[in-house]
């Protein structure tokens, strides 16, 4: 029937709605989405200068700031952008795959992205990453639009249009930007009237970007700062190693140099869908190698050039939303041609993933990709037991605090300075000050209590591992302190000397 890829495609939006809508409010904000979401409520001027010193470029801070003036910050709306990113990359990964495929090919993998436990972990996290991934699905269906299909000059407009959006919204954009001119220059043969539009498009996107490229320099120099103090030996034979390590485990440096032991991470249900995005990229590889079908070369060229990126950047699976529609294309378009009439045997092993992340993730209302930590609850009970002048620091940096300035924004008043990566506190009833970057804390604690704070709550998260402990017992060799924790945080509170 001619409207069955249309009832097909309906399902599918119907599906990815009811799966994510009912959890943006599911479970609390960690430090990144609250910092984010902080930054979005202040001025468009405001944000793009923060923009500047954080990592990432202003678009989805920009058009978060638009979604959070019309419609406040609660924890549903300010992952709401996210989920509907997520919609439009099952949207359009549905759509291109039924087209430009196989009908059976556009439903298999819109209906894996419309199911995917991971697909609901990226929309329902308030950052950039879910936003970032739909406009690179976007770039990447629109060149092959213009440089395969029949689109012509609109599709060469809409190209340059998506791809400078990507590039606007993260660094990462540029390795959609140079996995489609790879696979056009493998291809050139043959495509001499394109050459004309091509350079014109990409010059359109390298125009366009030259307003933020001094801000792209200034966050390079942040970050090579940053990494420079990190590994001032520079990237070892073993850290390369650990990386690639990293890709299968999920969060990457999360796991390899914080996280649990070895029960956690075979127990994370992410880890297994991990396991088999890798594996299905590695197969994806050989597919798109051996196939002549120019499109699982283009296909197969996008992912290995992000599976490069990660690698390269130290990145988690999260940030590369754009990959999971990409494996989904070619692993149902291997199905189908392999497998024929029983194509859809190839997708139960990523149901069955699929249901077994939504079992655990139903049983805890936690965040779980990122920690099992509640911020709300954590921020609940330092708000019960705190005084007037208690004062809330983090080993955070920029985003710590973000998390109870949204959850209780005039009770706490430890807030974050996010133009220089140094801590901002205030003591109520007494001037302003700031804590200098520094490892000791013991004497950013002696500085507090001089300016009067009454105590000071400290938090240290990610693992609690070596870095983070040890400043903290040595600041309680010098000060009484009080302890409670959580799985993945610990929360200290400081009492000036003689208290």
């Amino acid at each position: 029937m001619k409207s069955s890829p249309w009832i097909a495609g309906g399902i599918i939006i119907l599906v990815s709605l009811l799966i994510t809508l009912p959890q943006l409010g599911h479970k609390s904000l960690w430090s990144d989405e609250a910092y984010y979401v902080k930054i979005a409520g202040e001025s468009p001027g405001t944000v793009v200068f923060a923009a500047r010193n954080d990592f990432h470029p202003p678009a989805y801070l920009l058009s978060q700031h638009v979604v959070v003036s019309l419609f406040g910050k609660s924890e549903f709306v300010a992952r709401l952008l996210s989920a509907i990113s997520w919609l439009g990359i099952v949207v359009m990964t549905w759509y291109w795959g039924s087209k430009v495929i196989d009908p059976r090919v556009g439903w298999a993998a819109g209906l894996w992205a419309a199911i995917s436990f991971y697909g609901l972990e990226t929309a329902c996290n308030a950052t950039s990453y879910s936003f970032y991934g739909a406009l690179s699905v976007a770039s990447l269906f629109a060149f092959w639009w213009a440089v395969e299909g029949t689109g012509g000059s609109k599709a060469w407009i809409l190209y340059a249009i998506a791809q400078t959006a990507c590039v606007y919204t993260h660094h990462y954009g540029w390795g959609t930007f140079a996995a489609v001119n790879l696979y056009f220059l493998v291809t050139l043969k043959g495509r001499r009237r394109q050459w004309i539009p091509w350079v014109i498009a990409n010059a359109v996107v390298l125009i366009l970007y030259l307003p933020i490229l001094s801000a792209t320099i200034a966050q390079l120099t942040l970050r090579i700062g940053a990494l420079a103090r990190v590994r001032p030996g520079g990237d070892s034979l073993a850290t390369i190693g650990q990386r690639l390590i990293g890709v299968v485990y999920h969060l990457g440096a999360g796991y390899i140099f914080h996280g649990p032991g070895w029960r956690e991470v075979m127990t994370n249900p992410l880890f297994w869908v991990t396991v088999v995005i890798v594996f299905g990229m590695a197969v994806t590889g050989v597919f798109a190698i051996v196939s002549r079908r120019k499109v699982a070369l283009f296909l197969g060229i996008f992912l290995v050039v992000h599976l490069a990126g990660m690698i390269k950047s130290q990145a988690d699976v999260l940030s590369f939303p754009n990959l999971a529609p990409v494996f989904g294309l070619l692993a149902a378009s291997a199905a189908v041609k392999w497998m024929e009439r029983r194509w859809w045997i190839a997708m139960i092993p990523l149901w069955i993933i699929n249901g077994v992340g939504y079992g655990i993730y139903g049983s805890n209302n936690a965040p779980y990709i990122f920690g099992i930590t509640d911020f709300r609850a954590v921020a609940q009970r330092i708000v019960a037991e705190s005084q007037a002048d208690d004062v809330v620091m983090t080993d955070l940096r920029r985003t710590g605090t973000a998390v109870f300035e949204y959850y209780y924004p005039k009770k706490f008043v430890a807030r974050d300075h996010f133009d220089e990566y140094k801590f901002e506190f205030w003591v109520q009833g007494v001037e302003m000050g700031r804590f200098q970057s520094t490892t000791l804390l013991k004497d950013d604690l002696k500085q507090a209590f001089d300016n009067g704070a009454s105590g000071v709550w400290y938090l240290i998260q990610y693992g609690l591992d070596k870095s983070v402990l040890e400043p903290m017992q040595e600041a309680r060799a010098v000060y009484r302190s009080d302890i409670w924790s959580t799985p993945e945080t610990m929360v200290a509170k400081f009492y000036p000397p003689g208290k």
